[in-house]
């Protein structure tokens, strides 16, 4: 008899301890526009040129976390925020161990794939400096029928490393018989205080062209502004200077300005969902809110289009 109870009491122990650790729950979840902090993740893909941010559910701090490889991805814990930021390094697969204080672990695949960035030319237009009256309208229509891409046309760029791929120019929708296919490498720099500009090296038809996102220097009009997911209106500008600077001495500036609209950056709407993120579990005031954004940045090193 007190053998039988003496089993029941440890068979009961047991059950009990059972449920205690069914009750620890510790998860990653993902951070999109919309996310559930109830429905855990097995895995996570990004394109190459992305920054991603897991959400931490349950669990004891201080987290600690690593990558099965670094050389394909790397990652930092936002303990204050509950999110592990995750940055891409090369193609590649690896995995993501998230462990809290008492031992628990999170585990999540990580797959980095190419990154692809398209952009639609809506008008082209011609900023001459240096030249005035017949001479710079004449320069104006040669350098716009000269141009690659025109109303309806495009390029789209496919990312191999954070900084170079392929990229394939599309004249127009009624002409993709002159479809350009070329390799182009991209350099981030500070323009000024606040200003980092995308800028494109790629050579094709025996021409080094350099080209570089910008800020339209107009507002567009109510058409060409877009929800902050969706495409994002910019200019993308050829300096063409020393293309006509032998036929027109006198001028000192030709920018060839594709104006239309390309996709966003992942990191655009990813910085916009930790912000909302942080907003609803801790107030913070906006100087506060600035320095996450850059040390968000810092961290990844990923480059952005303004």
């Amino acid at each position: 008899m007190k053998t039988r109870l003496l089993f029941l009491l440890l068979f009961i122990g047991l059950g009990l301890v059972s449920c205690d650790n069914n009750d620890e729950r510790f998860f990653l979840y993902e951070i999109d526009d919309i996310y559930f902090p109830d429905q855990p993740i097995s895995d996570i893909v990004m394109e190459i040129t992305d920054g991603a941010a897991v959400g931490m559910t349950g669990g004891v701090a201080p987290y600690t976390v690593e990558t099965g490889d670094e050389e394909i991805a790397k990652a930092k814990i936002q303990e204050e925020y509950g999110y592990v930021m995750i940055a891409p390094v090369q193609l590649g697969t690896t995995f993501l161990v998230v462990k809290d204080a008492n031992g628990l672990t999170a585990k999540i695949d990580v797959k980095i794939i190419k990154g692809t960035k398209s952009f639609t030319t809506k008008k082209v237009s011609v900023k001459v400096e240096g030249l005035e009256g017949d001479e710079k309208v004449d320069l104006e229509n040669q350098v716009i029928a000269s141009s690659d891409m025109h109303v309806t046309g495009g390029i789209k760029f496919i990312y191999d490393t954070k900084d170079s791929g392929t990229l394939t120019v599309i004249p127009s929708k009624d002409d993709i018989s002159n479809v350009i296919t070329a390799s182009f490498t991209r350099e981030i720099r500070q323009t000024d205080e606040k200003t980092f500009t995308s800028f494109i090296y790629v050579n094709y038809n025996d021409i080094d062209h350099v080209l570089y996102f910008t800020s339209p220097e107009k507002t567009p009009s109510e058409d060409d502004v877009t929800r902050a997911l969706g495409p994002l209106y910019c200019w993308l500008v050829e300096d063409v200077t020393k293309i006509y600077n032998k036929t027109y001495p006198n001028v000192t500036s030709v920018k060839r300005i594709y104006e239309g609209q390309s996709s966003r950056y992942y990191l655009y709407r990813f910085l916009s969902n930790l912000f909302l993120l942080q907003i609803r579990q801790k107030e913070r005031d906006q100087s506060q809110q600035r320095h996450i954004s850059t040390d968000i940045i810092y961290i990844f090193n990923t480059r952005f289009i303004r």
